[in-house]
């Protein structure tokens, strides 16, 4: 008698902390990055209104004086958060959800940043949202905020701050979308060697669930600069070296089957995604295995994914001679 109903579930800062404390200091950071990337390909489902979508991502990475710590902001001219309860809310529903083609899914990314952040600022629509000491304080505002910023304090060494910067630069931006990095604008490094198209296995929001398909998507193949490690990307965002002794990089233009944390990916997953690059690939015309490629690890699994007669010919022909 007398019980009363609560929300469903309560979380602790102090626990997602502690977690987010267990990834690569750069991970979290490149959520707000991500975030901007997706605004800018777009991703309004049938019967919603077109939103506004950033054309600048600006990024300032900086030490914060007389403190061991930086500050690091990411702030956008698009039309800000959909729904502004997210900036506090865990998992909350997304239209990101039910589209391949934007990373989104699990509507944690800045929540993860926030939680290991000393204190964090977020301005967006109507409101302004501050966190700090495991609170936050909500300031609503009578005009509207351009676009949106994140400013966090880390808790970063130079070193930390260093390698943070260092995976932004990875980042490959989507058409139509400038990003600068303390001022400069964002580099590339690494350019295309051919962009294919490939049936690769995604997950998307099907009858309330987030369900494995498989999607017809765009790889673009990275020819990287000398001594530099190819990386598998995520709709131009790195998840984690390719390995294997492969010598291109793999960006693909679709939800890559990720865990939460996002810096894993199966490795029958990417057999088959290089398979399947390779095959497309020489059928295409590109030069992309040669003799040089005999008795590297990644070819005998990724060759199984092959099929196509005409590539199987090419392949040996170009790993073996003819």
């Amino acid at each position: 008698a007398g019980a009363k109903a609560v929300e469903m579930f309560t979380v602790d800062p102090q626990g997602l902390r502690e977690l987010e404390e267990g990834r690569a200091v750069w991970r979290a950071p490149l959520e707000l990055v991500s975030n901007v990337f997706d605004e800018a390909r777009g991703y309004e489902g049938a019967g919603t209104v077109q939103r506004a979508r950033p054309t600048r991502c600006d990024i300032v990475i900086e030490p914060v004086p007389g403190s061991r710590a930086h500050r690091y902001m990411v702030s956008d001219d698009g039309a800000g958060f959909l729904d502004e309860s997210d900036v506090y809310t865990l998992f909350g529903p997304t239209p990101k959800r039910s589209n391949a083609a934007v990373a989104g899914r699990f509507n944690a990314g800045e929540k993860q940043l926030i939680a290991v952040a000393k204190t964090a600022v977020v301005k967006t629509g109507w409101s302004t949202t501050s966190f700090s000491n495991d609170r936050r304080t909500v300031k609503k505002h009578r005009t509207p905020h351009t676009g949106t910023s994140v400013e966090c304090v880390m808790r970063w060494t130079v070193a930390e701050a260093e390698e943070v910067v260092e995976a932004i630069k990875r980042c490959r931006p989507p058409q139509g979308l400038t990003v600068t990095l303390n001022g400069e604008t964002l580099p590339n490094v690494a350019e295309a060697h051919a962009v294919v198209r490939v049936s690769l296995p995604t997950v998307l929001l099907s009858e309330g669930q987030m369900r494995p398909t498989v999607r017809k998507t765009n790889v673009t193949v990275l020819t990287c600069p000398d001594e530099t490690e190819p990386w598998l990307f995520e709709l131009g965002v790195p998840v984690a070296p390719i390995g294997g002794e492969f010598q291109y990089g793999l960006d693909v233009g679709q939800k890559v089957p990720l865990p939460q944390s996002r810096d894993t990916v199966a490795q029958s997953w990417l057999d088959k995604c290089i398979g399947r690059v390779i095959e497309a690939a020489l059928l295409d015309g590109h030069d992309i295995l040669s003799t040089e490629d005999v008795g590297r690890s990644y070819v005998k699994a990724a060759l199984e994914h092959v099929q196509a007669p005409e590539a199987v010919d090419k392949a040996v022909d170009s790993i073996h001679g003819e």
